[in-house]
């Protein structure tokens, strides 16, 4: 079963960093790693990842039988911001998104 979810605002790379820990690990223990996680991107993976349970017990899963077998992070659009220096010139700030997929299978 498979979540996603697009345009989040926080950087692929720290949003990784997060997902990386969950492969192989099955649902009950990847949800309790994240719970105990400080970091927002373990707040987001968490959310999707209850979404992805969801899904899987709409088509008769077994919650003891799932575990994760893919995070995937992309780029999403970038966008930029402009901030204002001396002598009228400015500095560009770019703003990452991001795009996360958790997929579960059974096993």
């Amino acid at each position: 079963m498979k979540a996603y979810q697009t345009n989040i605002r926080q950087t692929p790379r720290k949003l990784a960093r997060i997902g990386n820990l969950l492969r192989g690990k099955n649902v009950v223990e990847a949800q309790a790693i994240l719970a105990n996680l400080p970091h927002k991107a373990s707040r987001i993976i968490l959310k999707l990842l209850g979404d992805s349970v969801a899904n899987a017990l709409v088509a008769q899963r077994r919650l003891e039988s799932l575990y994760v077998d893919n995070v995937r992070v992309d780029m999403c659009a970038k966008y930029r911001r402009f901030d204002p220096r001396a002598q009228g010139r400015v500095n560009t700030k770019t703003v990452r998104t991001s795009s996360v997929s958790v997929l579960l299978a059974t096993r």
